[in-house]
C-alpha cells in the first residue's frame, strides 16, 4: 500500500532514498500543476497583463478564420 502521509510528514529517509535515485539519473522529468512557475518567476500564460496571451485580442481570435 502507498504511503498516504502528507509531503511534509515523510521521513528522512524516503526524502534520502528521492535523492540517491536522481543522483543517479541520466535523465529528469518533473511534472507540476498550475502556479509552480510563477511561483518561480516564470511568466505564466494566464495572467491578465503579462501572461502569453496578453498580446492576443481573444475577440480576433474568436473567429471560424482564426
Amino acid at each position: 500500500m502507498r504511503d498516504r502521509r502528507p509531503h511534509d510528514q515523510l521521513s528522512d529517509d524516503h526524502v534520502q532514498t528521492v535523492g540517491r535515485a536522481v543522483a543517479r539519473a541520466k535523465r529528469l522529468a518533473v511534472f507540476t500543476g498550475a502556479g509552480v512557475s510563477r511561483e518561480s518567476g516564470i511568466p505564466t500564460s494566464r495572467e491578465p497583463e503579462t501572461g502569453l496571451w496578453a498580446q492576443y485580442d481573444p475577440m480576433s481570435l474568436a473567429t471560424p478564420e482564426a
